[in-house]
């Protein structure tokens, strides 16, 4: 059996549909404008003081959708653990493709085959973890795509092993190169998004895979975890995200960079804004650091 997702039936339980009998009853028009409800699409809403997430309104989209749909792609990844989505971003659902459904606001609809066997029934329906990492594959671009499978995989959801297995099986051509290129990227050991996008950005651009969470020892002695590797020219990469700006932690890093350093490593920092406006210098840098080693 698959395994169940972990919050479907708890936040359906905080959601209702305007047609229900006891929102007809007690609330009006004019009450559900008020702030003290979310919308969350047509027709369904909930309590304002609920926080307002991704897996709330994917709550909300089973009463929109039909009976024979299913929350798909990055949002039954959401209802599997692996929150990556915000409140804003569009629910994903997949309709069979006899069924006639959308546009909706607010949901990104695919109409795709469907079989039973991909589908953890329930409230909302949810596509299996093996199903899920399919579709992310086949529908998304490559980067985003590995960035899930290395969540999903390190989360013990799905096994490459097992997406090997059923790519081997299935027989549908659109989306099985996207899946087999995206499996070939994945790595269970990164330990966040950014991580992930910058390891695969870096493979996309020419580099030699670098190793993950990679552990430098000088001699016996153990140093550091670095993002990523080069073990043979002692080169590393590290992603810092906002929490390195803390005093304390910025302390931590400048000690664990002087023992790299000593240790004859070269370390590349890679932040949020280099990433996504300056990544080209990135390569460059790390093409000399690899070169000079």
């Amino acid at each position: 059996m698959p395994k169940s997702p972990r919050r479907p039936e708890q936040l359906q339980n905080l959601v209702f549909a305007r047609s229900s009998p006891q929102a007809r009853e007690l609330l009006t028009p004019d009450d559900l404008r008020s702030k003290a409800w979310h919308r969350l699409h047509r027709g369904a809403y909930a309590d304002a003081a609920i926080p307002l997430t991704h897996g709330l309104r994917a709550a909300g989209a089973h009463l929109v959708i039909p009976a024979v749909a299913a929350i798909c792609s990055r949002s039954a990844a959401w209802l599997h653990g692996v929150e990556l989505l915000d409140a804003a971003d569009p629910v994903e659902v997949i309709v069979p493709r006899s069924a006639r459904f959308g546009p909706v606001d607010g949901l990104a609809i695919r109409l795709a085959d469907l079989p039973k066997d991909d589908v953890i029934s329930g409230t909302p329906n949810v596509t299996t973890a093996e199903r899920t990492a399919w579709d992310i594959a086949r529908f998304h671009d490559l980067v985003e795509a590995v960035v899930y499978l290395d969540a999903m995989t390190a989360a013990r959801l799905v096994t490459v092993a097992t997406l090997r297995k059923r790519l081997a099986a299935h027989t549908v051509k659109w989306g099985r190169r996207r899946m087999a290129r995206a499996l070939d990227l994945t790595d269970p050991r990164a330990e966040s998004p950014q991580e992930s996008r910058v390891r695969v950005r870096l493979v996309l651009a020419g580099l030699p895979r670098p190793e993950s969470q990679y552990q430098v020892f000088d001699g016996q002695r153990f140093i550091a975890r670095v993002d990523l590797a080069w073990p043979a020219r002692r080169v590393a990469v590290e992603y810092d995200g906002v929490w390195h700006a803390d005093a304390a932690q910025l302390h931590r890093d400048r000690r664990r960079l002087n023992q790299l350093v000593a240790a004859g490593w070269t370390v590349i920092h890679v932040t949020a804004v280099r990433l996504n406006d300056d990544f080209d210098a990135v390569v460059d840098e790390i093409c000399a650091a690899l070169a000079r080693a």
